[in-house]
């Protein structure tokens, strides 16, 4: 894994616009881990992503649902965004019971997996970027965005 780009956001704003810029190298069937704690910005990394494929819902943390999947436009074509929250997953059978290896393997979806770690033997060898984002304690709202290629 190579770092591509580490970017420096002080506000919802920034982190947003770096997701539409980061979005501008993906293309169909890749998948994006996001790590970082709670409240560190990943969901608004990813509404900045949406924006650039032309969603016109709001993305929104899918801790409930699980998975999101958000019609945008790519290419010249429709397209599909799978935003998944794993956090709320306790046990492996879990997983088969959202469906999440067919999202997984899916090339016609774009598939954001935050909290990518309890799938962790899943996704080995399935994943495109990671972006990791982490608070700033020494600067108040300020976040570190750090993505990575696997390719």
């Amino acid at each position: 894994m190579k770092i591509i780009n580490t970017i420096k956001s002080n506000s919802q704003e920034d982190t947003i616009k770096a997701g539409y810029s980061f979005a501008q190298q993906l293309s169909w069937g890749n998948t994006v881990i996001f790590n970082g704690d709670l409240g560190a910005g990943k969901t608004h990394f990813i509404k900045g992503i949406c924006k650039y494929f032309s969603v016109e819902e709001e993305a929104t943390s899918p801790t409930f649902t699980i998975i999101n999947i958000y019609p945008g436009y790519f290419d010249g074509s429709d397209m599909e965004i799978a935003h998944i929250d794993l956090y709320r997953i306790e046990a492996p059978t879990e997983f088969r019971n959202i469906g999440f290896s067919e999202y997984l393997f899916d090339d016609s979806i774009i598939k954001l997996i935050e909290w990518p770690e309890r799938a962790e033997s899943l996704l080995e060898g399935n994943v495109d970027y990671s972006v990791d984002i982490k608070l700033n304690s020494e600067i108040e709202n300020a976040r570190e965005i750090v993505i990575s290629s696997y390719k």
